[in-house]
């Protein structure tokens, strides 16, 4: 009985304990949603045992109904985020299949802690701490000495920049030319030469500057007299920034990138001479600390296209090098593992300085100093057009040196960038044979510095000077030759090319302000419209290649068709081998190499097909190809000697398939291979959409031609051969009028692209003029750069407009011009009474009351 009643007893006890336990779980349940309401914790996946402990606690009790509840919004909640987070997966993987690198990782789904970062971007508390943290930092909130801390900051940073990259440079400068005139003087006072003196103390006679009633006149135009003339005009209008100002600091720079670039040869020749050429590894310094500061000098040099070399790399222009210990070479200085840090330390800071010194002079050449000069042969181009002499140019440099730099390098740099734009395109617009492979497509380039870096400095001089030669032949064609010809053979001067300018603050603060807008609007205008160039060559070379038969000549097209021209047996009248011809055209190592062998052998001994009109339609490879058929890219034919040739299916526009086995004359079988040619279809539109995004991926992806060894496009695999100019077999006429033809294409494109341009700017500065004469403004207010601003924004959204109803694939722009005009239909007399009254109201009573009472308002009150 005892045992009984204390088996009851424990029993009870267990029970009890259950219920306390399902009582502080629901509890707990009850404290976790409420928790949940105001900050969702993670979801963790529990392990399979936790879970079948839960489930053997549990069976025994029956859940109340508000723990179910909450399992069941925990159960739910969980759901949503798992089915959220698989949604963001799927897509994540869609968007890597179509190419999309703008999709970050299925991880970036989700933030730290485990919410979507969605949610995590609007999170509130997140943007008050941004907030709060920048009014800091501007002084809007915190105390008054912040602000004047922060203030003081700036101050100091600013202070220091100007001193190392303005000042110590000026000062450098200055010394440096100081110098050079006192050794070009004494050079001038030993030798007695006049001419050489004052050429090298940079001396001009008194007669080369004329000053007649407050004004300078130059008589002297040579280089020296030039700089002369635009510092004498600096220093009469006491001018902040003179040219000895920008001399002394450009002279600063080049004398530090000099003693930098002597230094580093300077130390290479101190090692090759205290034989340290014999190197070290960097593994055999004996003290730890000391191979690990090495190391990350060397990582540090690799960066800058250095690193320490080998034991059998012996001296490497640029490289770094440990020198050797004392157990190899004599006693240089550097002969025990104490002093190697300081060699070592020495090679990474001048190698760091003539990076430096590398990237700052290629900056400089092609940023600032190829612009300027451009822009300025830009300026002399035009002083005929625009009526202004050269005299003017000089001395506007000798009153506002910062301005006159800025507006050249202006007119340089957008001068670049249309050119640049305007060839691209023409690249992407032309078959991909005329210029696919000379002129290089714009690549992405996430490491430009290093780009810089690594590249020899011959090929940044090569790019340079060819670019250089682009640019000045472009000008000369574009700019310099039809101002000529307009100027000096057909029109003369106008003066509605003499410019206006009305200034509302000082000219040194109103002129850069304007060109730091134009420049801005002229990158937006070329990024958002440099298709459109592209779609104008498109169409101006669609019409006048279609016009002079030249059309499969320059412009890609489509394959439509294949065409069989004849058939060739496979072997010779022996039976015994494959023909002669079939060998030989194997051998061939390129494609141009087996066209030609095709159409100067294989096209005379072909048999005629029994249908001369038999085409197929083709097939598409997944790759974009055309073929006749999909198979084998070779056709294995058998030689004398056991052996066999590969004749490649696709040679040019011509197509090699396997005949069908046929029965000879003297009743055996053979076989044949069939000749196809391709026949060329539609133009293919170009440029493509989306070419130009340098962020998802290659010429594959984008659809433009691919450059040198890049996996080609579909469209390009699907374009059809393109024909040469001249053909086999042409006489001298025929040649001579081919020519003349080409001839005629340059002189009418290179029209067409003149004509263009100078519309694109005339025609805004008129449409402004014209606004500015009807409100009746006097000439004094008149402002040409304001001009063409408010003309671009009303003519370049019109010629929009237009571009976009020539795109339309439905009709053309007349076509559908001549429907609307014959679908009108006379409305009742009600209507039309209604109409001609609003008409009446709206575009001829209205605005003459409107212009009658801008006239009474303003012009008669100014006239009074």
């Amino acid at each position: 009985d005892h045992d009984e009643s204390d088996a009851d007893n424990e029993e009870q006890n267990t029970s009890s304990a259950k219920g306390n336990d399902n009582k502080a779980l629901v509890e707990n349940d009850g404290n976790d949603d409420d928790s949940e309401d105001d900050d969702i914790a993670v979801v963790n996946v529990e392990s399979d045992e936790d879970d079948g402990d839960e489930e053997e606690n549990d069976e025994n009790v029956e859940p109340q109904p508000d723990e179910a509840m909450n399992r069941f919004d925990e159960q739910r909640f969980q759901q949503n985020l798992e089915d959220r987070l698989r949604e963001e997966e799927e897509e994540h993987d869609q968007n890597d299949q179509a190419g999309n690198n703008d999709v970050g990782p299925p991880g970036m789904g989700v933030g730290d802690n485990g919410l979507p970062n969605d949610m995590m971007d609007d999170d509130p508390a997140m943007d008050a701490d941004i907030n709060i943290a920048l009014d800091e930092l501007l002084g809007v909130r915190g105390p008054l000495l912040v602000v004047i801390r922060n203030l003081l900051w700036l101050l100091a940073f600013n202070t220091l920049y100007l001193a190392l990259f303005a000042f110590i440079p000026r000062l450098i400068g200055s010394v440096a030319l100081s110098l050079w005139r006192s050794g070009s003087q004494a050079v001038y006072n030993a030798s007695n030469m006049t001419l050489l003196g004052n050429a090298l103390a940079l001396n001009v006679s008194n007669a080369t500057i004329l000053t007649e009633s407050n004004t300078t006149a130059i008589s002297d135009y040579s280089i020296l007299g030039i700089l002369y003339a635009i510092e004498n005009e600096g220093a009469r209008l006491k001018t902040t920034f003179r040219l000895k100002d920008f001399g002394s600091v450009a002279v600063g720079y080049a004398c530090v990138a000099a003693g930098v670039v002597f230094l580093r040869y300077l130390w290479v020749l101190f090692r090759y001479r205290s034989n340290t050429v014999t190197v070290r590894r960097a593994e055999d310094v004996e003290d730890e600390e000391l191979r690990e500061t090495i190391m990350e000098m060397n990582r540090l040099a690799e960066g800058l296209g250095a690193g320490i070399g080998p034991m059998n790399d012996g001296l490497r222009a640029g490289g770094i090098h440990l020198p050797p210990n004392e157990h190899n070479q004599a006693n240089n200085g550097f002969d025990d593992d104490g002093n190697v840090l300081v060699g070592v330390a020495l090679d990474v800071i001048l190698e760091a300085a003539a990076s430096i010194v590398k990237v700052g002079v290629l900056l400089f050449l092609k940023m600032f100093l190829l612009p300027v000069v451009l822009g300025f042969c830009l300026d002399l181009s035009t002083l005929s057009l625009f009526q202004r002499t050269f005299d003017d140019s000089i001395l506007y440099a000798g009153r506002d040196l910062f301005s006159f730099l800025f507006l050249h390098w202006v007119a340089g740099i957008s001068f670049m960038l249309l050119v640049t734009v305007s060839v691209l395109q023409l690249r992407e617009v032309a078959h991909p044979n005329v210029l696919s492979h000379v002129i290089r497509p714009q690549e992405p380039q996430p490491d430009l510095l290093g780009n810089l870096l690594h590249d020899p400095l011959v090929t940044h001089a090569k790019r340079l000077i060819l670019s250089l030669v682009i640019y000045a032949l472009l000008l000369v064609l574009q700019v310099y030759v039809p101002i000529y010809l307009w100027v000096n053979n057909l029109f003369g001067t106008s003066q509605f090319f003499k410019l206006r300018f009305s200034y509302l603050l000082t000219t040194r603060l109103q002129i850069p302000i304007e060109l730091c807008i134009f420049h801005l609007c002229m990158l937006a205008f070329l990024e958002r419209n440099k298709n459109s160039i592209g779609e104008l060559q498109h169409y101006w070379l669609k019409f006048i290649c279609s016009w002079m038969g030249f059309s499969t000549s320059l412009l890609p097209h489509e394959v439509e068709k294949f065409q069989l021209i004849g058939t060739k047996p496979v072997f010779d009248s022996n039976r015994l081998q494959a023909d002669q011809i079939w060998v030989e055209l194997s051998k061939k190592s390129s494609s141009k190499e087996r066209e030609a062998k095709i159409e100067e052998e294989l096209l005379n001994a072909l048999q005629a097909p029994n249908d001369p009109d038999r085409v197929t339609n083709g097939q598409t490879r997944p790759n974009g190809e055309r073929v006749v058929t999909i198979g084998s890219d070779y056709i294995r034919l058998p030689t004398k000697d056991d052996g066999s040739v590969l004749l490649p299916t696709r040679v040019g526009r011509y197509r090699l398939k396997r005949g069908l086995v046929s029965e000879a004359e003297d009743g055996s079988l053979g076989c044949s291979v069939e000749v196809w040619v391709e026949v060329v279809g539609e133009t293919i539109a170009r440029p493509p959409e989306g070419w130009d995004d340098l962020g998802v991926g290659g010429a594959d992806v984008q659809g433009r031609w691919a450059w040198d060894k890049e996996k080609k496009s579909s469209i390009e695999e699907g374009v059809a051969q393109r024909t040469t100019f001249f053909e086999k077999g042409q006489g001298t006429i025929q040649k001579f009028f081919v020519a003349t033809k080409i001839a005629l294409l340059l002189f009418l494109s290179w029209t067409a692209a003149t004509a263009t341009s100078s519309l694109l700017l005339i025609t805004p500065l008129a449409v402004g003029r014209s606004v500015f004469a009807l409100l009746r403004l006097p000439d004094n207010f008149t402002h040409d750069p304001f001009c063409f601003a408010l003309g671009s924004a009303v003519v370049f959204p019109l010629l929009r407009r237009v571009m976009v109803s020539f795109k339309s694939d439905e009709n053309t722009m007349t076509g559908r011009l001549l429907t609307w005009v014959g679908s009108f239909h006379p409305p009742p007399l009600q209507k039309f009474t209604v109409l001609a009254t609003a008409g009446v109201l709206w575009f001829a009573l209205i605005p003459i009351l409107a212009g009658f009472s801008y006239d009474t308002l303003f012009v008669w009150a100014d006239d009074r």
